[in-house]
């Protein structure tokens, strides 16, 4: 019906609302229209198994199909948009639908943020009532540009006025997002310490959507570890350990309650206590405060940089840090980066090092390529560090120092050769807390 309109009735007064309707339809069904492209593109190979050379074809084709389409809905958006006035739902509704495709298919953040506040400046959240909220997309678009502190000042203004909102939740997400980037723990702090003093009451509302009601209850669970972990960020571990252990204890008293009415625990309070919570908990217990009984003498083949002995850093007052990580890991990367800048920057006083492990009974040729990988990545990122591979047996430099296997880990030493710091799948939003307990224990 779109399409006869358009082209049947030229321009009218319900032009821009057809535009504006039709853009929002086509956007509705994104997925289902990109699956009927790649169908009908594989159907016209008359084949009935795609090698991947053909199935690269196949997405490249369907790339370019789907460039042409998000095109239409952003041009008649914009037409749907010229053709209405501010003050006008069809305005409204224009604004809305380009603000989801540029912050949902075309990843312009900075669109989605000038859009997303005419939204709300024409006053359009009265006009349509029950659509998404834009203020919580405006900072969740800061966070995708990497604007943290842009991210955290958003929304702390988006608090002063909007905290009796239901979706008061979400808000504080997004603020716990800009803070964690930032390796703001105090302010994290005390976020948690907010979220126990209100989400008990919000969670008695039975007007809350499902879905909103479901943060509210996954926050009030996890803000336990999550206070745990600032605090071990912050050096404060005895309180670390406090919450961690108040965490589990919580859950397992949840999960008793949930199994003796017929449920089980949600997943998530379940993976933040059994890979989360219980791994800090052993390691401040069995590892932290602790110099290592091995060192990196033995059972490490050197790859790049000098051998790395940790009892001789320690004997220097020197800080060092680990990556643990494979070759060719992405989400690491950035870290390795960092490191290597405060080794530059601190040579006095911190050693980098990232190490990797062979799996067992691959063939010469195969360790030699992995030996080639770390080799050439560092070299080509102009990274100074030392890297070697555990070499032992069964991975005891790795399992030593309660590294992890498979996932990359990092774990740092202070001055006095103890074990301070342990972090499982460090990435690039990890990049601040790394900064603040290095610059802690280089003090």
């Amino acid at each position: 019906l779109g399409e006869r309109f358009l082209k049947n009735c030229g321009e009218s007064a319900y032009s821009a609302e057809v535009k504006v309707s039709f853009a929002r339809h086509l956007s509705s069904r994104y997925k289902r229209q990109e699956i009927a492209y790649k169908d009908a593109l594989t159907k016209q190979l008359g084949l009935p198994k795609l090698n991947r050379a053909q199935r690269a074809q196949v997405a490249a084709q369907v790339k370019i199909l789907m460039k042409s389409y998000l095109d239409r809905i952003e041009k008649l958006g914009q037409e749907g948009l010229a053709a209405s006035k501010p003050g006008e739902a069809t305005h409204c509704e224009g604004l809305s639908v380009l603000a989801d495709l540029s912050f949902n298919y075309l990843g312009d953040n900075k669109s989605h943020i000038e859009l997303s506040r005419q939204y709300i400046a024409a006053g359009c959240e009265e006009i349509l009532k029950g659509n998404q909220d834009y203020h919580f997309n405006i900072g969740m678009s800061f966070l995708r540009e990497g604007e943290y502190g842009l991210a955290k000042e958003h929304i702390l203004k988006v608090l002063k006025d909007r905290s009796d909102r239901p979706q008061y939740v979400i808000y504080n997400i997004c603020l716990f997002e800009a803070m964690y980037a930032l390796g703001d723990f105090e302010g994290l702090e005390s976020l948690m310490v907010r979220v126990q003093e209100d989400y008990g009451d919000r969670l008695k509302d039975k007007s809350l959507p499902k879905s909103i009601w479901a943060q509210y209850q996954q926050w009030s669970l996890i803000s336990d570890f999550w206070l745990g972990f600032a605090s071990y960020a912050l050096g404060e571990v005895d309180a670390a350990r406090a919450n961690f252990q108040q965490y589990i204890d919580k859950v397992d008293q949840l999960e008793q309650e949930l199994a003796q009415a017929g449920k089980q625990l949600p997943s998530v309070a379940r993976i933040y206590r059994d890979f989360r919570a219980r791994d800090y908990k052993k390691y401040l217990e069995e590892y932290h405060g602790k110099a290592p009984a091995l060192d990196l003498s033995s059972g490490i083949d050197w790859l790049t940089g000098k051998p790395v002995s940790l009892s001789a850093a320690r004997a220097e007052g020197k800080v060092v840090a680990i990556l643990f990580r494979q070759p060719k890991n992405l989400r690491a990367f950035s870290f390795l980066k960092l490191l290597n800048e405060l080794q530059l920057q601190n040579p006095e006083k911190f050693i980098a090092v990232t190490l990797s492990f062979m799996p067992k009974g691959i063939t010469p040729q195969a360790r030699q390529q992995r030996a080639d990988n770390l080799r050439s990545e560092l070299q080509e990122n102009e990274l100074g560090l030392s890297s070697g591979f555990d070499s032992s047996e069964k991975y005891e430099v790795f399992r030593g120092l309660h590294a992890t296997v498979g996932s990359a880990s990092f774990i740092m030493f202070d001055s006095a050769g103890e074990a301070a710091w342990y972090h499982v799948d460090p990435t690039e939003r990890d990049l601040n807390t790394l900064q603040r307990v290095a610059d802690r224990l280089m003090q």
